[in-house]
């Protein structure tokens, strides 16, 4: 049952972080933004009636389509407006304050849990954090996409500065969604074994924190490596990369 809810939620999530990147370049990233959030409005309600096990796991695919529409927006929209030399900041704050953000809802929606049970408890909460969504994404939100165009203008032109997308051989300056989706599933490997490593192993040993164990020690010399022979690509540290 609980692998039910991580496969739905970890495939429908990921297929949509892929899509919603290619989706916001051609209607914009408040619209991809605007229909995350739409495509929420049903889970409270679907939690708080959900007769068996399969209406939890159906809201959770609802759940990863918000998630990988939205989350993807609110990187890729602060990307557009950051300057070059400050975009680590900028993901660094947007990761920082969405796991702040995940910890305080926890937090509330125990409490939720406590006064109204379970299940209103969660329906309360997330149609509140659903409604002032909608409702903020309509109002206060500005559509970033035209900063990306001027930028990727400069770039065509040769007027901007600072280091520019190394890609990989057979691979063009203005890659399609499928240069994209090959290049990171077979053509660039380290996540595919990663995620074919740590499978295998807790498997083999029975213990799922031996995949952990293994994550964390290749991440630790994946570093090293990187420390040691990678290039810089911040424009203020590796001026010659421009």
């Amino acid at each position: 049952m609980l692998s039910s809810f991580v496969v739905a939620f970890g495939f429908v999530e990921g297929t949509l972080n892929f899509v919603a990147g290619r989706l916001a370049e051609r209607i914009g990233r408040k619209k991809v933004l605007l229909y995350g959030w739409l495509s929420a409005i049903p889970i409270p309600v679907m939690v708080l009636l959900a007769p068996s096990w399969g209406w939890i796991v159906a809201a959770t695919v609802l759940l990863g389509v918000n998630q990988g529409l939205c989350w993807s927006m609110t990187q890729t929209a602060k990307m557009d407006i950051t300057p070059t030399d400050e975009r680590g900041l900028t993901m660094g704050l947007n990761e920082f304050s969405g796991y702040v953000g995940v910890a305080g809802a926890g937090i509330v929606t125990g409490y939720l849990a406590i006064g109204f049970g379970p299940r209103m408890g969660l329906f309360l909460f997330g149609t509140v954090v659903i409604g002032l969504a909608i409702v903020l994404t309509l109002i206060a939100i500005r559509e970033t996409h035209g900063w990306a165009k001027v930028e990727s203008a400069r770039h065509a032109s040769g007027a901007a500065t600072g280091p520019k997308a190394r890609l990989p051989r057979n691979i063009s300056d203005n890659p399609t969604t499928r240069d994209v989706f090959t290049l990171m599933s077979w053509r660039d490997l380290g996540y595919g074994i990663g995620a074919l490593a740590f499978g295998i192993i807790a498997n083999v040993t029975g213990v799922v924190t031996s995949g952990f164990w293994f994550v964390a020690i290749a991440m630790f010399l994946s570093g090293s490596l990187v420390m040691l022979w990678g290039e810089e690509t911040h424009p203020s540290l590796n001026p010659q990369g421009e």
